[in-house]
């Protein structure tokens, strides 16, 4: 999927970089933690929500990092989020 991601539209920094250097290769050090994308992601929402835009997937998003800090992850790397994805999206 990477690979098509970035012979494509879709192709960013995350993709070329952050997928095979941390992710793929399992060595989980992307350098930033649960808590700083959170936080960054709530000033987003704050931002968007006060200029009357719809912040729907940026909200989406938040509450699952939300769900992540709940089990302890605030202080983990953020790419150790893919190893267990499935696992906080399912948390009710």
């Amino acid at each position: 999927m990477i690979d098509v991601f970035n012979t494509s539209n879709a192709r960013s920094y995350s993709s070329e970089a952050r997928f095979p250097r941390h992710i793929l290769s399992e060595t989980w050090d992307a350098r930033s933690r649960v808590y700083n994308l959170n936080k960054d992601l709530g000033m987003v929402v704050r931002m968007a929500e006060g200029m009357g835009m719809d912040a729907r997937y940026a909200k989406e998003t938040s509450a699952f990092l939300n769900k992540a800090i709940d089990r302890g992850m605030a202080e983990d790397d953020y790419s150790l989020l893919y190893k267990v994805f499935d696992d906080i999206r399912e948390d009710g």
